[in-house]
């Protein structure tokens, strides 16, 4: 018992690593391999443990990390927050900088879009229909079916509509104040 859920709770805290996040980089396929060499290898590190005591063989150990790797992002928050941040100013024709102050200073994405010549709604535009080209490429790759992609994107546009209009941190779970995000109202 006390064996399976540790294999659990291991299995459990990879996938919320694997899983977390809703902002996809583009990357070309050498890219994209040598990121998930390195995921593989960081999951690898993780489930070591459970190797040694014998919880996990390794060949068992390198099947869940081949699979985890191969579909999950695997980057940090700061990383998809700077992502983000440089789609929405550069859209808007600023500099990131720019933009983390006037989120530091309280404003919304909305209120910076309409600042600098643009709407909300453009910008939620402009964002879910880079996810959506991400997403047509994973489709195109065989990583997602359509429904899949489908309700990922029905979800990015939820999130993205809130996050643009201040009902959610700019730089998504974890962005707290403090931390570089916006302060809480």
């Amino acid at each position: 018992m006390r064996q399976t859920l540790k294999i659990g709770v291991t299995v459990l805290a990879v996938a919320a690593l694997a899983m977390s996040g809703v902002a996809l980089a583009q990357t070309d396929d050498t890219e994209q391999t040598a990121r998930e060499e390195a995921a593989v290898a960081r999951i690898g590190e993780m489930l070591a443990p459970l190797v040694d005591d014998g919880t996990l063989t390794e060949a068992q150990a390198e099947a869940v990390a081949e699979t985890l790797a191969s579909n999950g992002p695997f980057r940090p928050r700061h990383h998809r927050r700077a992502i983000i941040g440089g789609e929405v100013a550069e859209f808007l024709g600023i500099d990131t900088e720019t933009l983390r102050d006037e989120l530091r200073s309280g404003s919304t994405l909305a209120e910076v879009a309409a600042a600098n010549g643009s709407s909300a709604e453009a910008l939620v535009d402009h964002l879910v229909g880079n996810a959506q080209e991400r997403l047509d490429g994973k489709v195109a790759e065989g990583t997602l079916t359509q429904e899949e992609a489908d309700d990922k994107l029905a979800e990015i546009t939820e999130r993205v509509t809130a996050m643009v209009d201040g009902e959610l941190p700019a730089g998504g779970p974890g962005f707290r104040p403090g931390a570089g995000g916006p302060p809480r109202a």
